[in-house]
């Protein structure tokens, strides 16, 4: 991406005062474009909006949210949502909305190749803790728009270059995706079209797509 615009304002109302932070991109898919807006609060919490315009014309885009490394200390995360294991939109007949709690590297599934896992969708909020860690990460959702969550034990490109399960390392920090949508897994089969996720499962080029969510540290 590139950034074509950026500007920030910090805003007072009696004794508190906020720092408004926005951010414009261009997507090097015909004209697709992107835009952040950051305002951080005096309690230390960060509201974080953003909005994706995908051109039309372009192949379905498989996942639209944001992407961020937390420390390994956090390695437990909590969530208000569907679970108790990894669900995606076509794959969540045997999950329910609950309160649900796993280690990072436990909710990785190490698949024979190499690939996405962990997901979970539904979220209300996630909170991300560990045992050697000095305080909590919230993420909370907005407008009662829920999102979806991965955690990796490593980036996401390390996965993307193993061949096999044992080529994935183990980073000094955890990988955080917080997806507005993510498109269905599909395959129904391997071999035809039917591999695809199914039209109602999967996500459209010439749309916007929306994500709004607070980032909060808290004392543990």
């Amino acid at each position: 991406m590139s950034l074509i615009k950026f500007d920030s304002e910090q805003r007072t109302n009696g004794d508190d005062s906020v720092c408004i932070i926005n951010a414009e991109y261009t997507i090097p898919a015909r004209g697709s474009k992107a835009s952040f807006r950051y305002e951080v609060r005096p309690d230390g919490s960060i509201l974080v909006s953003s909005k994706v315009n995908i051109s039309e014309g372009l192949k379905a885009p498989q996942r639209i949210g944001m992407q961020f490394a937390i420390p390994s200390k956090f390695d437990t995360r909590q969530w208000y949502g569907k679970g108790p294991y990894e669900s995606y939109c076509d794959r969540n007949a045997s999950v329910w909305t609950g309160l649900f709690k796993e280690k990072i590297i436990d909710g990785f599934h190490k698949y024979a190749e190499p690939q996405e896992a962990s997901n979970i969708t539904g979220v209300r909020y996630a909170k991300f803790t560990g045992r050697k860690a000095d305080a909590e990460i919230l993420i909370d959702s907005q407008n009662g728009n829920f999102f979806e969550v991965s955690a990796y034990p490593c980036l996401a490109d390390d996965i993307n270059q193993a061949s096999h399960a044992h080529q994935v390392p183990v980073r000094a920090f955890n990988t955080i995706t917080i997806s507005c949508a993510n498109s269905g897994i599909g395959g129904i089969d391997s071999w035809s079209k039917h591999a695809l996720p199914r039209e109602e499962f999967s996500l459209k080029s010439g749309k916007s797509y929306e994500l709004s969510f607070v980032f909060k540290p808290q004392e543990d």
